[in-house]
């Protein structure tokens, strides 16, 4: 569940734009933790870092749509790498905009709500890091800067809170896998065993969730120990509405304004007072995403940075793959159980349209079906542009029912399910790297099924292999060689770039 989404405008504004970086980067850099912090203004500075085991996958399209970017320059101040994501941005319009209504500045009170994690690729000649975020016009401005000359000085190291951590499903290297992991909030000593459990339960759900499950052998989950002080989390109000000493400080936000001011609004949202400290944590091991389980009997969910989930519900677990879903596949809710927020700054995840007439995905759309669908008539089965999505009568969702639109759900539909594969390509490439041994050129860890074609001076010279000899070069080539990896699945429809991979070399 994820109620201040709608903050993003139901049209999108003009963008930038893309910035142009140079070509040549390797498909996977290492990795470091900036941990930087959004004040009510807007300014983002940087109060540490953390050097670990980490990794970051440079290819794939840019994410030049989102309103919060930054870039990695070298000396002259150019451009190496950019990428821009959701959460910071989200985060001061969604405190902003319930503390405008309760006439209570959240962010100001808890500052802490502001911290976020920015993990940067450690490339050559990278000097800096410039942050920007979109205004209203379309137009990237700069908010802060950090000098990476800095990391080591301001290394603040793993955190000293973790009390054990595990490898729950462990499906290879962690340079081409997606990394999840989950951590407890609440667990005091008394109740590590029931924490060990629950992990357990929840790495079971994501793994049986499609299309999470086809792509197991592409995911590594790892599970990291915390002992609380108190059991439960603050505000979570199941007796008293106050705050508890847990390992993160896990806090339903909103709660503290309906305890402070008597309002009574929906507070399913949960973030962490410890942002930074949840990254120290799961640096224990070569983190992408983290799932944090809230030990409370309070429902709701929440996700921007991290996803979190707590027990309140039945089915927490499916819950917890919902807000998943948000982190992951960068997909909106498609429900309608909270305020419509909208700024002309943020644009709108790809499963959620303005246009009904003419979505994102209509390679998904039958021609027979009726654009906007009816949520009755027998059309209820079918992928089309049904209304109500983001809090918002006027946006449109693909399906009648998916997880997005309803936790309880089992399943993803089938756009949901195309943007959360496309996205684990993010993070897992349909090969890993391409090396030399005996005289062959070999693609290392291929994707099962993947097409492979193997070009020399723009001749095909084979394809659907996973080695390529220099015997097989023409006679007179230069050498000059080219491998193209595609990742099929039946999940996906349109990959916009995401399932290739290309390696250019000479075979000489």
């Amino acid at each position: 569940m994820l109620p201040f989404l709608a903050l993003f405008a139901a049209c999108r504004p003009p963008l930038d734009e893309p910035v142009a970086l140079p070509v040549g980067l390797p498909t996977t850099a290492p990795g470091v933790i900036l941990l930087a912090m959004v004040d009510g203004e807007g300014a983002v500075t940087v109060g540490g870092t953390v050097q670990a085991e980490l990794w970051v996958d440079l290819d794939g399209p840019e994410d030049e749509r989102y309103a919060f970017r930054y870039l990695v320059l070298d000396e002259a101040g150019e451009a190496i790498y950019a990428r821009s994501t959701l959460g910071p941005l989200i985060v001061q319009e969604f405190l902003a905009y319930y503390s405008e209504d309760a006439g209570f500045d959240l962010l100001g009170a808890l500052p802490q709500l502001g911290q976020f994690p920015v993990l940067v690729p450690v490339l050559d000649g990278a000097a800096s890091v410039r942050f920007e975020a979109r205004g209203d016009d379309g137009v990237y401005k700069e908010v802060g800067r950090y000098d990476l000359g800095d990391v080591e000085a301001d290394d603040q190291g793993l955190s000293d809170v973790v009390s054990g951590a595990e490898t729950l499903h462990d499906a290879g290297d962690s340079r081409n896998r997606l990394d999840i992991v989950l951590m407890g909030d609440g667990y005091t000593a008394d109740e590590q065993a029931l924490w060990r459990s629950d992990a357990e339960l929840l790495a079971q759900r994501i793994l049986g969730t499609e299309p999470l499950a086809s792509f197991a052998d592409r995911i590594n989950i790892h599970r990291v120990d915390a002992v609380s002080a108190e059991s439960g989390v603050s505000y979570d109000c199941t007796d008293t509405c106050g705050m508890r000493d847990t390992a993160y400080g896990s806090v339903f936000a909103i709660e503290v304004a309906n305890a402070l001011l008597g309002t009574d609004y929906r507070s399913s949202a949960i973030f962490q007072l410890d942002q930074w400290g949840v990254a120290r944590a799961a640096a224990t091991f070569p983190w992408d995403m983290v799932v944090i389980v809230a030990n409370t009997t309070h429902t709701g969910g929440f996700a921007v940075h991290y996803a979190t989930v707590p027990k309140g519900s039945s089915d927490w677990t499916s819950t917890g793959v919902h807000e998943l879903g948000h982190t992951l596949g960068l997909l909106g809710d498609e429900y309608e159980s909270d305020a419509c927020i909208r700024s002309d700054a943020l644009g709108l995840p790809e499963n959620v349209t303005d246009a009904p007439s003419a979505p994102p995905w209509a390679a998904w759309i039958d021609a027979e079906t009726p654009l906007p669908t009816p949520d009755d008539g027998g059309w209820e089965e079918k992928v089309g542009a049904f209304e109500g999505a983001w809090n918002c009568p006027s946006l449109y969702r693909p399906a009648h029912s998916c997880k997005m639109r309803g936790s309880s759900y089992d399943a993803f539909c089938p756009v949901c399910a195309e943007l959360l594969a496309r996205r684990l390509f993010r993070y897992s490439d349909p090969a890993a790297a391409v090396t030399v041994g005996a005289g062959a050129y070999v693609l290392e860890d291929l994707f099962p099924g993947a097409r492979t074609e193997w070009w020399v001076d723009g001749v095909l010279a084979a394809e659907d292999v996973e080695t390529f000899t220099p015997d097989a070069v023409p006679a007179g080539s230069s050498g000059e060689v080219e491998v193209r990896v595609s990742a099929t699945t039946p999940f996906v429809r349109v990959d916009g770039g995401d399932l290739s991979e290309t390696w250019r070399f000479d075979v000489r």
